[in-house]
């Protein structure tokens, strides 16, 4: 099949190369723009059923006036002693110059301040001394990560810059702005600053090891030519795949941060797929072949290997598509498709630029000699390459490993053992706001707000209860209200250290919405009591009721609970507390003459959301896992028809995941110090996705490699003769591979950072461990096996003997083991 194909590229290489001109340019002409089609955010892209989920719409059905979408918080503070009222007078100008006009358009919906009543009193500091700092909440209609929200973002950070500049601000006066609406936006700026820096990283990347490997100008043009078209139509197919799906309503959606991984892994695998048809094309044109038939010979040749290294990686990413969460469930087959493209390019336009440059592409070196051997000391027959430094260094290797493969691969694994045992239990963090620089505006912003307000206060737990007919507002409703609170604030948790405690520092309620102490000694809940009687008025004022008591069609069904917790709203502690509230509220409602049967409980907010994505993160790490693996095994014994080394081979890629990830826990748990909390979230996955498909395809370039040399000299100096000709080539591919990845950590968000490092490090370990020591040596193993298996049979030591394998000359019993 590859034989024809490729006789019609050498053919028709020109009307190839218009095609590849003509299609980016109609392509560009049609395809929306990226920028208007991508998505962000994460909570949005769980389950429906999840309780976070449900929360949130049952929330917006039952308080229509609670349609905020994001926030942005302003901070007025003083480091020692108390707000004087010409500090609050700035509070209440920061008020009043968000609030929109009328007639104005604008994203915001509402401002809340501290002049208000009810909501006001939440808004004052109560944290150490009170009244040290007082917050102004602008209320947003767009999505804490809309681009709309950017622009008026930037001109809050800059009208905030502008009143601290003025002559009469005082000194010792602190201004902040943080919140979920700021946040959202430096994760956008900072998302864009990491696709630019990793794709100019990338280019200059390529552009340098291309020039290293070759020193020859064409040989550098051909990749990049192909990298380059391959790139622009995959942009451009992705958003009109995009838009059409959106269109006819599938679920199907492409992210800001799907960009990265498609300019690391494209250019990555591009190069790669250019690389191994130039080593192939150059051998045939030193065993004396004329261009046409040299180019004819090698896309032949290394067709199948090139569409099966591809497809590995293409199935794999593409497997994420029966992933619950959103994002995964996009992004995979996103990537995926970008690759079929840069295959094509590879392919087609990558031999039809070899075809029309002939020899002249191998200048200023030409073919042949010392100065082609030098060029690519890998890609020439093994005779040849002994005689340079590299060449005999792979000679050596080979050697090596034919004379003691079983030492050198217990020898191996033994060495490897450590981290990989701690790859198995690595700890992850899902603090969004460690992903982005300490320097930005909203993570400084939130640093003053902790200062000042309990760390719980940033994401409150919030609790829904739904009677579902039935009418919260009735004074034994309220009673039971208030017993429920009363029976929260004295919640008895267990923490992560064993040690027993009452974490819940307040809560708001329908009967208590200021947050006041419910169980003090001094009588507060009194309703005689100064703080009983503010209590009362709170509970009737009208204000009261929009927060806490449903509305319009589904008036006095739900209530809500705000509980402001002594935990950070992203840490674990905080979801194993809400895991011990719900399971509490479950028992309790389940209890005989319980007040509360019937009634359902849900959870929303920042807890609520990461717990519910961690359930999916874990769910999809395992399964999607799974399915990769399968995807991979079954390409693999589809193209080499030997299940034992498929297997083995699947085996390695997944040990180099979990001895990449031990050390890249172990690197950033050094790094960080006493800071560090877990490697992101969204490491794990990707890097298994990315590791287990990307890492076969050395494994693939090696073993069919060794298969073709076994036919023509035997077993061991087949599969010796193949590791020194491929050694080279495939090495050079690993340091690109990883160069491109490693491109990912000259960004600022910090999970990037951390996958980019640990890609980096999987693919090298994959370059000169896996494919270079663990495979040969196995394979040696078996080879083995196989001759003595024949010699027992035949009764004597000859040369292996040889049968029809898969229609195929190849030594019987060897390699497979079957």
């Amino acid at each position: 099949m590859f034989a024809k194909f490729a006789r019609f590229i050498s053919r028709h290489w020109i009307a190839v190369l218009v095609a590849w001109v003509v299609i980016p340019v109609v392509l560009c002409r049609y395809a929306p723009k990226w920028d208007d089609i991508t998505h962000d955010g994460d909570f949005a892209y769980l389950p429906p059923t999840l309780s976070s989920v449900r929360g949130t719409e049952l929330q917006a059905k039952t308080f229509p006036e609670m349609t905020a979408k994001s926030s942005v918080v302003l901070i007025v503070a003083r480091p020692d002693g108390r707000l004087t009222d010409e500090d609050k007078v700035i509070a209440s100008r920061l008020a009043l110059m968000f609030t929109p006009k009328e007639g104005e358009k604008s994203p915001v919906l509402s401002v809340l301040s501290h002049e208000q009543e009810i909501v006001g009193q939440k808004l004052i500091s109560r944290k150490g001394s009170d009244g040290q700092a007082v917050l102004t909440v602008l209320q947003l209609s767009n999505e804490l990560m809309a681009v709309d929200n950017m622009g008026f973002i930037e001109d809050i950070y800059r009208r905030v810059r502008e009143i601290q500049k003025e002559p009469d601000f005082p000194a010792d006066l602190q201004l902040g702005v943080t919140g979920s609406a700021p946040v959202g936006s430096d994760m956008l700026w900072s998302m864009k600053e990491s696709i630019d820096n990793t794709e100019l990283t990338t280019i200059l990347l390529v552009v340098s090891i291309l020039l290293i490997v070759y020193r020859s100008p064409g040989l550098v043009l051909v990749p990049l030519v192909s990298i380059g078209v391959s790139f622009f139509a995959s942009i451009n197919v992705i958003a009109l795949v995009a838009q059409w799906c959106e269109m006819h309503h599938w679920d199907f959606q492409i992210f800001k941060t799907t960009q990265i991984f498609i300019i690391v892994i494209l250019f990555g695998a591009a190069t790669d797929y250019c690389l191994f048809l130039i080593a192939r094309y150059r051998e045939e044109l030193e065993h004396g072949m004329e261009p046409r038939a040299a180019l004819e010979e090698a896309l032949g040749q290394t067709g199948h290997a090139l569409t099966a290294s591809a497809m590995t990686t293409i199935l794999g990413l593409g497997a994420m598509i029966f992933a619950d969460f959103g994002k995964y469930r996009s992004g995979g087959p996103t990537i995926a498709l970008s690759l079929i493209v840069a295959l094509l390019a590879c392919m087609t336009v990558a031999p039809a630029l070899l075809r029309a440059f002939g020899r002249g592409v191998f200048w200023p070196f030409g073919v042949g000699g010392k100065a082609a051997i030098k060029a690519e000391p890998g890609s020439v027959p093994a005779a040849a390459a002994s005689r340079t430094l590299m060449g005999r260094f792979w000679n050596r290797l080979a050697n090596a490993i034919v004379a003691h493969p079983g030492l050198i691969l217990v020898g191996s694994f033994l060495v490897l053992a450590v981290p990989a045992w701690h790859g198995f239990n690595v700890p992850i963090t899902y603090d969004m706001l460690a992903e982005l620089n300490p320097k930005r505006e909203s993570v400084r912003g939130m640093r003053l707000l902790e200062k000042h307000f309990l760390i719980g206060e940033t994401g409150p737990i919030t609790i829904l209860a739904n009677r579902g007919g039935g009418n919260f507002d009735t004074s034994e409703q309220r009673a039971m209200i208030s017993r429920l609170s009363m029976d929260l604030n004295d919640f008895e948790y267990v923490d992560s250290h064993g040690t027993k405690t009452k974490p819940i520092h307040y809560i708001r309620s329908l009967t208590n919405p200021l947050g006041d102490p419910l169980n003090d000694k001094k009588g507060s809940y009194s309703p005689f009591s100064p703080a009983g009687r503010r209590r009362m008025i709170a509970a009737n004022h009208p204000e009261c009721k929009k927060l806490f008591l449903s509305s319009g069609e589904y008036a006095g069904e739900v209530t809500r609970f705000e509980l402001v917790c002594d935990y950070d709203p992203f840490s674990q502690e905080s979801m194993r507390l809400l895991g011990s509230i719900d399971q509490w509220l479950k028992e309790k409602k389940s209890q005989p003459k319980s007040d509360w049967q019937g009634v359902e409980f849900d959870f929303i907010g920042v807890t609520a959301g990461i717990r519910d994505l961690d359930a999916v993160n874990q769910s999809d790490t395992l399964w999607v896992g799974v399915y990769v693996a399968l995807a991979v095994l079954i390409v693999l014994i589809f193209l080499l028809r030997r299940p034992l080394v498929s297997l083995y081979l699947i085996f390695t890629v997944v040990f180099g995941y979990l001895v990449s990830l031990g050390l890249t826990h172990l690197f950033f748990g050094w790094l960080y110090g006493n800071t560090y909390q877990g490697l992101d979230w969204k490491l794990k996955i990707f890097l298994f996705v990315i590791l287990v498909a990307v890492g076969e395809d050395y494994n693939i370039y090696l073993v069919t490699r060794v298969f073709e040399e076994q036919r023509r000299r035997g077993l061991l100096e087949g599969l010796r003769e193949a590791v020194v000709r491929t050694g080279g080539i495939i090495t050079s591919c690993g340091v690109i591979m990883a160069g491109t990845f490693g491109s990912m950590a000259t960004g600022t968000l910090r999970s990037m950072i951390e996958l980019g490092f640990a890609m980096s490090l999987g693919v090298l370990l994959d370059t000169f461990i896996i494919r270079t020591v663990l495979v040969p040596a196995f394979l040696t193993l078996l080879a083995r096996w196989g001759f003595r298996s024949v010699a027992e049979a035949r009764g004597d030591v000859a040369a292996p003997h040889f049968g029809e394998v898969g229609g195929e000359l190849a030594p019987a019993n060897s390699l497979s083991g079957e």
